[in-house]
């Protein structure tokens, strides 16, 4: 039986690299505090130093850290499902993918609107559209009829 193999698809790399993304930016956030608190500070307050005492500076650099982890340790499972069954074209795997960006972008979003930080729900789109463009032609390619052996691999 022969398999599938995206590998060499442009979609794939494409979400290779946003998931590699992700892992980057959770060891970002863990490991580079000042660049994470910079970045934060600018959205959220237009101002690239803390607005808090140092008290709660140090609390709000340890959340950073726990979520950098949660988040390096979700895009270490996205980039295992992209490196593998969605390359050999399960379709389960692009359903795994969908879901699990799309329900973190619908409730991180709606929450930071809901919250009045909706600085963070529009810098959301930017790490939401890394996924959803290479996902629409993810979707095609796993439902295209593969008869010919242009995609498959012996």
């Amino acid at each position: 039986m022969r398999q599938l193999d995206f590998s060499k698809q442009w979609w794939w790399k494409m979400l290779v690299f946003s998931s590699g993304f992700y892992v980057a930016f959770g060891l970002v956030m863990v490991f580079l505090p000042d660049l994470t608190q910079w970045y934060f500070n600018s959205l959220i307050f237009a101002r690239p130093d803390s607005p808090f005492d140092a008290a709660a500076t140090g609390y709000i650099v340890f959340s950073f850290g726990i979520i950098g982890s949660v988040i390096f340790g979700w895009g270490i499972g996205l980039l295992m499902v992209v490196l593998v069954p969605l390359r050999r074209g399960e379709r389960w795997a692009w359903w795994m993918l969908a879901g699990s960006v799309l329900s973190w972008f619908l409730l991180d979003s709606t929450y930071s609107v809901l919250m009045n930080y909706a600085a963070n729900a529009v810098s959301n789109v930017a790490f939401v559209v890394l996924y959803v463009i290479p996902l629409i032609a993810a979707y095609r390619a796993l439902h295209a009829d593969h008869s010919t052996p242009v995609l498959t691999k012996s």
